[in-house]
């Protein structure tokens, strides 16, 4: 059999028959199983050098074990705990425990799960495939003294606080179990996550419990869990659950304990990280822990030996070099064309291969320390000019920083970056910034004289055109203005409108100098027919077609033996897509939309038809809407119906407005939205009772306030009549 050799801090111990676990092995190995020979050296042959030279430190010896049988004890023993001077046995068909070498059973039938003994020796927590139980030492019996079957839930651990306080860990779920009386308990549950199965497993570290999941560590304060850092997301996380007293977590490289034991050293979490695969982990009561590695080798790691250890760890420069030279460690100045370069460093540990880890910090070429990489070739593709100190460092597998080593380099500026190189450069550049100057002023002067000239000719074109267009302007803007004259002369005039109508008001407001919008009022025996109409567009385009509607009410009215509102627009219809030659669908889609109302006084009735532009009608505060057909004065894509013609009794006092759909349309406000019908009956509902022409007034000043900045967007009519 070969024999093993012990590390600086660990000791490995093989045996003919491997065990098969760290406490079953700790428990059954004896005192005679390895013979001391001596121990390793660490020999100082240089002061600036230190040599490390393995030795043999134990020598397996063939002694056999001595094996008794307790009684007639033939069952599969899962785990074995101490709990004051006894041995309890977890099995899955009992509890037994060893007394003075005797074994007896406890509970039998029982498929035992786990154990957990307290701080009390005579109490202790079983966990089977059922339930979990309280058991406490009366009379050298064990008594069962509390059930947590109610809980309802498998349980995984049980762990107790000084205060007698019960925690159950379950599947992504705690239970707290406190005492109130001798038959009262106030029971309270935690709950984790609900993403998946994750038992939770407990520890009572310092007066604080830990709950161990796969998910993440928590620990209970302030009546409310709380996480830890420690499990990071990326890191691949496993925590070993050793006793009821500690715990090490692995996450990444990074090793941390949890325990209540005192003559634990910090510095052997660092420790574990000699070892790829670990199964499991032990600490004796000397402070040593013992680890099983992969295929069940045992190692110990002395807590005295890491209290004594020191590792001389050191950090040096083998070689720099390049494609093409290696370079003297003694002067680390390059010259320009040799900037390329790779410092090959060496941090020996021989605890562990390939474990050491390099940094770096270039100051006055980088903001700080670059990350840990485990090659120790640094390589500078290009490196500015100047001076800078490459500070660099290593991380050995026991977390150990070595000192800082600094060095001084220099890389030399080419020979065209030289003084006397850069002041003639700078002599040449001048002389020939001053000639090129020259040159580009004798070039301005003799293309100034060229453009002066050109821009002469062109700004008289330019005047000339310009006073052919503002004539051609004056004489388009006489033309409008005399259009806008004939315009306001086909419109009814003002004491027309007093005698048929006593009491209105008609707000007319072209956006342009000619409106597309109008309004056209008539009597015909003892009748008063009135309309308010918005033709297709508006400027010029739109008082085309608001004469050609305006010739048509009067040619059609003035013929009329019977009027009705209905009829008079299916009339003007008819004219207006004979006079526009709208034949078929496709074809211009010029047209009116209009309200048209017949008033007879003497019959108290108001008669009203409409091509999309409605008639409001306010009675005793309350507003009516008489809906328009849905259908142009002209052609348009649906099917063509007549004009229906409503009949309308109406009373002294009565109110009715008929309109464009300018106002309504109109953007503004704060947010630049249109001002919308549901705003202009509302406004014509507050204004009604007021005499006309201040209703008039009131709504010139709404429009004014709604538009603030905004320009007009569509000619605005709206003609108000009161009984």
């Amino acid at each position: 059999m070969e024999e093993p050799e012990e590390s600086p801090v660990a000791e490995k111990i093989t045996e003919e028959k491997k065990p098969r676990g760290l406490k079953s092995f700790l428990q059954k190995i004896s005192g005679k199983t390895m013979e001391p020979v001596k121990d390793e050296e660490i020999v100082q042959t240089t002061a600036s050098r230190t040599r490390y030279i393995k030795q043999k430190i134990y020598s397996l010896q063939s002694i056999s074990h001595e094996f008794t049988r307790m009684g007639d004890f033939e069952k599969k023993a899962k785990d074995l705990v101490p709990v004051g001077n006894r041995i309890l046995i977890s099995t899955n068909e009992g509890l037994y425990e060893i007394i003075d070498k005797e074994l007896k059973i406890i509970r039998e039938g029982w498929y035992v799960e786990s154990i957990f003994p307290t701080s009390d020796p005579g109490r202790i927590y079983i966990v089977t495939d059922e339930s979990a139980y309280q058991l406490v030492l009366e009379k050298d019996h064990w008594i069962t003294s509390k059930d947590f079957r109610y809980v309802g839930e498998e349980i995984y651990s049980v762990c107790e606080e000084k205060d007698s306080t019960i925690w159950l860990g379950c599947d992504n779920s705690s239970y707290r179990i406190r005492a109130l009386n001798d038959s009262v308990s106030d029971i309270r549950s935690f709950d984790f996550h609900e993403g998946y199965f994750d038992p939770v497993t407990m520890r009572n570290i310092r007066d604080t419990v830990y709950f161990f999941l796969s998910s993440g560590i928590y620990y209970h304060m302030n009546d409310s869990l709380h996480r830890t850092g420690i499990i990071g997301e990326q890191a691949l996380t496993r925590i070993y659950l050793s006793s009821c007293a500690i715990a090490w977590v692995r996450s990444g490289e990074h090793w941390m304990s949890f325990r209540n034991q005192t003559n634990y050293n910090d510095k052997m979490d660092s420790f574990l990280n000699l070892f790829e695969d670990i199964e499991d982990l032990f600490l004796d009561s000397d402070g040593n822990v013992w680890v099983v590695s992969e295929n069940s080798f045992l190692h110990k790691i002395s807590r005295k030996k890491v209290d004594a250890y020191e590792s001389g760890f050191r950090l040096f420069i083998k070689s720099v070099y390049n494609d093409e030279n290696n370079y003297q460690l003694d002067q680390l100045q390059f010259d320009y064309y040799d900037r390329s370069l790779v410092f090959d460093l060496s941090a020996p540990f021989y605890l562990k291969d390939n474990s050491t880890f390099y940094q770096y910090f270039a100051e006055g070429m980088s903001d700080g320390w670059s990350e840990w990489k485990r090659s120790g070739e640094l390589g500078f593709p290009v490196l500015p000019m100047g001076k800078f100190t490459l500070h660099v460092r290593a991380r050995n597998v026991l977390n150990q920083v070595c000192d800082v080593k600094s060095f001084p380099i220099v890389i030399s500026p080419p020979r065209w970056l030289s003084w006397p190189f850069l002041i003639a450069a700078v002599i040449v550049l001048i002389a020939v910034v001053a000639g090129i100057i020259r040159l580009r002023v004798r070039k301005l002067k003799r293309d100034k004289t060229i453009l002066e000239e050109k821009v002469r000719v062109r700004t008289a074109e330019i005047q000339r055109q310009k006073d052919e267009i503002s004539e051609q302007k004056k004489e388009i803007m006489d033309s409008i203005h005399y259009a806008q004259r004939i315009q306001k002369a086909v419109l009814p005039s003002d004491l027309k409108v007093e005698q048929d109508l006593p009491e209105h008001f008609i707000l007319y407001l072209p956006r342009d100098i000619v409106s597309g919008d109008f309004y056209w009022i008539s009597s015909l025996e003892e009748k008063i027919v009135f309309a308010a109409a918005d033709c297709t567009g508006h400027g010029v385009p739109g008082a085309f077609m608001s004469m050609l509607g305006v010739s048509f009410l009067n040619e059609i009215v003035n013929k009329s033996k019977r009027l009705s509102c209905g009829r008079i627009l299916d009339e003007l219809r008819t004219s207006v897509k004979e006079t526009l030659s709208q034949s078929e669908e496709g074809e211009s889609k010029d047209g009116m939309d209009i309200a048209l109302c017949v008033l007879d006084k003497a019959k108290m009735t108001l008669q009203y038809a409409g091509a999309y532009n409605p008639l409001y009608l306010i009675r005793n505060g309350e507003l009516t809407e008489y809906k328009a057909d849905r259908m142009p004065i002209g052609i348009h894509a649906g099917e063509e119906k007549k004009f229906r013609n409503h009949n309308i009794k109406i009373e002294n006092g009565d109110c009715f407005y008929i309109f464009s759909d300018g106002f309504q349309d109109q953007i503004g406000g704060e947010k630049g939205k249109k001002f919308l019908s549901k705003s202009m009956r509302l406004m014509l509902t507050e204004v009604h009772e007021q005499p006309m022409p201040k209703q008039k007034e009131i709504i010139y000043e709404t429009l004014q306030q709604w538009m603030k900045s905004f320009q007009q967007v569509d000619d605005i009519i709206i003609l108000g009549i009161r009984l």
